[in-house]
């Protein structure tokens, strides 16, 4: 498999991943939360094959990059955050996997609006993304060599060496255990004081209507905020 459908794909699977962790009506809270904590790895391998992107970018918007590309780098960055909050509050408020995991966890309330709000900001987010490599994506649908921002700075290998592989992932980890420490810093611990005492299990148990309309509607919504970022970029960018 190639460089770029193998990116395709990945990115495809992330996509699915993350509407259906929109659709717990659909999955049910045990899988949401198994989701959650898996879309960790995915998100890792791409941000691993997007290094050089990324380095680039960095480079670039302190060497007088256009508006594009500082909106670009911006909007990934924030997407990573948001994503390492919605996994660490997704743990520390988790009633099935992250038990299941060892974890002492409790459903605080602080910690379940930051994961409920971040979610909804990530949804914005994910669309923006979609719409500022947009012809990317045509171009991989359509089985052109589909290029970045600055295609000499993508590399033609489908992943760096194993050792390489592992200090960028371990750069990444870091970057995500800083995400989770302010976070800590800002809530403190998941609290029994604060603790939400709904059954969740109970309350998202799978249907079949209520869970294909909650999928479906989650990714129109994601559509639509695609849409309206493509009809800003092409103005405003």
């Amino acid at each position: 498999m190639s460089r770029r459908a193998f990116e395709f794909w990945l990115d495809a699977l992330l996509l699915v991943l993350f509407v259906l962790a929109l659709s717990p009506r659909m999955t049910g809270l045990a899988l949401h939360e198994w989701i959650g904590i898996v879309f960790g790895l995915p998100v890792v391998v791409h941000l691993l094959l997007s290094w050089t992107w990324i380095t680039g970018a960095i480079r670039r918007v302190f060497a007088s990059a256009g508006s594009r590309a500082r909106v670009n780098l911006l909007l990934n960055a924030t997407l990573f955050v948001l994503i390492a909050v919605e996994i660490v509050s997704g743990v520390a408020i988790s009633q099935v996997a992250g038990p299941s995991l060892g974890f002492a966890t409790i459903n605080d309330r602080s910690w379940r609006a930051l994961h409920n709000q971040t979610l909804n900001l990530t949804h914005l987010v994910v669309g923006l993304h979609v719409a500022m490599n947009w012809q990317w994506i045509v171009a991989a649908l359509r089985g052109r060599s589909p290029a970045r921002e600055s295609s000499a700075l993508h590399s033609r290998r489908l992943a760096p060496s194993l050792l390489i592989a592992l200090g960028r992932s371990v750069i990444v980890l870091v970057a995500a255990g800083a995400v989770a420490a302010l976070a800590y810093a800002f809530l403190g611990r998941p609290s029994l004081a604060r603790e939400y005492r709904q059954n969740e299990i109970a309350r998202f148990t799978p249907t079949v209507g209520h869970g294909l309309g909650q999928f479906a509607g989650e990714a129109a919504l994601l559509a639509a905020f695609a849409y309206a970022g493509r009809r800003w970029l092409r103005v405003r960018l």
